[in-house]
């Protein structure tokens, strides 16, 4: 869904271990900028399809997060 609205995925991880939480998913995503992710996460939540995907995999979730990277002149992400 979101590589259709622009964003790339750099990456995607389980996570085990002593650190983090055991079964713990990190997904990388790389979007221009901030105005970009403000129109994707709004046309992610007008999105009739978002929304029931987004309702049916928040029961498996314990918990949500988002964590923002700003990116650098050389980074292969732009």
């Amino acid at each position: 869904m979101e590589e259709t609205r622009g964003m790339k995925l750099a990456g995607c991880y389980r996570w085990f271990g002593a650190c983090g939480e055991s079964g713990e998913i990190i997904s990388l995503w790389s979007l221009k900028n901030w105005a970009h992710w403000g129109q994707i996460r709004e046309a992610h939540l007008k999105d009739p399809e978002s929304r029931r995907w987004l309702e049916k995999v928040s029961s498996l979730c314990a918990e949500w997060s988002y964590k923002f990277l700003i990116p650098v002149p050389y980074s292969l992400l732009h």
